[in-house]
């Protein structure tokens, strides 16, 4: 019912057009077929060049790499340098030391680096020094501040001292100008204070001298003794051997026996002898530390002692002075 409707040239350029509908179709699936095959070898091709690409870069690192290592090759050689102990910065280990990261660097470069340090440090010392000039003066400033206003609270006291004074006859007589005589008496009486002095000193220096020479006198005597002492103790020892050495020999004749009564006997003599001696030896000691005490004592008096003159110096008017 449908070609009843339709024109039979309609319907022939209908079929015309579907056909050609069909064969574009189809055309369109083989080149869709065609673009899809295309596709998947341009993604690989591009794959590939990535891979290429990727592998060409380590290639031109490792390149990079084998150059650098030349250079340095050329440039890092291997050789002994002589170095001061002071000029060697590397951290050194305890067993073996790694050079592997050190710097052969000039002197040229060091001292002009130590000079351009020292050229700055000169610089900042430079601005210390002008610190410390200003600080100073600051600090002068400030003191003679103090200074005035100390001398300020001096005058004022002085002033106030004057107005408090009270006027005696030694001062009057200073503002008068009579202190010449005054003067001329006080100089006269030190004088005949200082001839006493010194003839008093004269008589107690001759005194102290007497009696040192008559302790060192009896200082003699008692050495004296005491050696007469010591070579009558020697004496006593040698006659006490030799007694001793008979007492041995008679014991011995008479078969070892011993009167215990005669033993006893001559044990208490010898207590008695000895007893005698220690206590004359302690006697003798006992006056010789005495002589050296008072021979000391006399000694430290011949120093000069100006006490008397204090004391009669402290006895004379408060406006005197001598």
């Amino acid at each position: 019912p449908l070609r009843s409707s339709i024109d039979e040239m309609v319907w022939d350029k209908l079929q015309e057009l579907r056909k050609a509908k069909i064969v574009k179709e189809a055309e369109v699936k083989t080149q869709t077929a065609v673009y899809n095959e295309m596709k998947k070898q341009v993604d690989a091709l591009t794959e590939q060049e990535d891979g290429l690409a990727s592998e060409m870069t380590s290639l031109e690192a490792e390149k990079n790499a084998l150059t650098d290592k030349v250079e340095l090759a050329d440039r890092n050689l291997e050789m002994l340098v002589w170095l001061k102990q002071g000029q060697n910065e590397l951290q050194q280990e305890a067993m073996v030391t790694d050079w592997s990261d050190g710097l052969l660097i000039p002197t040229s470069r060091v001292s002009k680096c130590n000079d351009t340090i020292k050229a700055l440090g000169a610089d900042k010392v430079q601005i210390l020094h002008r610190i410390k000039k200003f600080r100073k003066s600051i600090n002068f400033m400030e003191w003679e501040h103090a200074y005035m206003n100390k001398q300020v609270e001096n005058l004022e006291a002085y002033f106030t001292d004057l107005q408090l004074l009270k006027v005696t006859k030694s001062i009057q007589a200073i503002m008068k100008g009579d202190t010449q005589n005054k003067a001329r008496e006080k100089m006269e009486k030190a004088e005949a204070r200082i001839e006493i002095l010194k003839r008093v000193h004269g008589d107690k220096a001759d005194k102290i001298k007497g009696l040192i020479a008559k302790l060192s006198q009896g200082v003699r005597e008692r050495r004296s003794e005491n050696e007469r002492l010591v070579t009558q103790l020697k004496d006593l020892e040698g006659s006490v051997q030799v007694r001793e050495a008979i007492y041995r020999s008679r014991v011995d004749s008479s078969g070892g026996e011993v009167n215990p009564m005669q033993q006893a006997a001559t044990r208490m003599k010898r207590i008695t002898m000895r007893r005698r001696l220690i206590d004359l030896a302690r006697v003798q000691t006992e006056e010789i530390d005495f002589l050296r005490a008072e021979l000391d004592r006399l000694r430290q008096r011949t120093f000069p002692s100006f006490a008397h003159a204090a004391r009669s110096r402290l006895l004379l008017p408060p406006d005197e002075v001598v």
